[in-house]
């Protein structure tokens, strides 16, 4: 079969597998490895080409990362033999010419909708993969900058990667308000407190209101978890907001830009425990899960989780801090390879 089923579909374009076909007549030839693409606008499809170039050269990225090898040009629809590719959305309002096909390996399952054996599932290690993942991105300056459960992968050994790098920033270059500021929502999870605040107070919105709309949208995945893991109250929370008021001088200011400089480094660290914090509370409901070797990873855990999760990103670690945190409890600390080999001088000046 030389065309794809329709795997998946959002906003940016479609997923299929196994591949289309491309111009250049690029077909599965990544031996060993079961592929997909996905296809989308040509802009945005060789941004992330070319961010999938720079992660692809970390130390360890296929540990960690599942990236595009190979962009391409899709052939004319008429010549495209899997009729589901008329089901794409974007496919209908687009020359399909005109757009581009990112081939990347498949990395598995979105990690919300992987079905664990709740006895068994080892959480830290989990947890442990994704910071040493996130840390290797950050101190290399790299921010993913959309971190949700959609773009975290689960494949049959129950390893997490992280994909889609099309909104990933560097703290090394100047970024601008305008690719900073989005349309403003209190219920993107994914996105900081004070990342919401300085977005909304650029936009001419209240700080009362933005207050007071983050605790409202993020009640059920945010607010009652941290009231039943840590004891948060919703006055609690408006304390650290207004904490948080005080002390910046960027959000004061309005300074998107000295407000980025400031807190990029703890943006991917509380995008990862939001999505810890969810996972763990939805698991919380299984007699198995709390039974099974959560039972004796769950202090741990938490103990670094709530360090992450803090309203105010004065107070909140990154995701080097919170592995080296992590790795303080193990039975053999200092044995880390990511916090030997490449993050003692971050931890030696943050």
């Amino acid at each position: 079969m030389e065309g794809g089923v329709l795997y998946d579909r959002g906003s940016y374009g479609c997923i299929y597998i196994p591949p289309l076909s491309c111009q250049d007549n690029e077909k599965n030839t990544f031996t060993g490895q079961y592929m997909l693409d996905k296809i989308m606008d040509r802009e945005p499809a060789e941004e992330e080409y070319r961010m999938a170039s720079r992660v692809s050269k970390l130390p360890l990225s296929g540990n960690y990362f599942v990236v595009a090898k190979h962009i391409c040009t899709p052939k004319p629809r008429d010549e495209q033999e899997e009729p589901q590719i008329k089901s794409c959305d974007l496919l209908s309002r687009r020359h399909i010419t005109s757009m581009r096909i990112l081939r990347m390996p498949f990395g598995g399952t979105g990690i919300f909708d992987k079905q664990f054996d709740l006895s068994k599932i080892s959480v830290l290690e989990l947890f442990q993969h994704l910071l040493e993942a996130v840390s290797i991105l950050n101190l290399h300056g790299i921010i993913h900058n959309d971190l949700h459960g959609g773009n975290i992968l689960i494949d049959d050994n129950n390893v997490p990667r992280i994909i889609d790098f099309n909104k990933a920033l560097f703290s090394y270059e100047p970024v601008g308000e305008r690719e900073l500021t989005f349309i403003y929502s209190a219920s993107y999870s994914q996105i900081s407190p004070d990342y919401h605040m300085i977005n909304g107070a650029v936009q001419n919105i209240g700080e009362d209101f933005l207050i007071k709309d983050f605790i409202l949208k993020r009640s059920r995945t945010l607010i009652n978890p941290l009231r039943v893991f840590f004891g948060v109250t919703e006055n609690d929370i408006e304390e650290h907001f207004e904490n948080f008021i005080a002390k910046s001088k960027s959000y004061k200011n309005r300074d998107f830009q000295g407000w980025f400089s400031s807190h990029w480094r703890t943006l991917d660290s509380w995008s990862l425990a939001v999505i810890f914090l969810e996972i763990i509370y939805s698991f919380s409901f299984f007699p198995s899960f709390e039974s099974g070797k959560w039972k004796y990873e769950k202090k741990r855990v938490l103990s670094v989780l709530g360090k992450m999760l803090s309203i105010n990103p004065f107070e909140r670690l990154d995701c080097i801090q919170a592995l080296n945190e992590l790795d303080k409890s193990s039975k053999n600390p200092g044995e880390n390879f990511v916090l030997n080999k490449i993050a003692k001088n971050w931890l030696s000046i943050v």
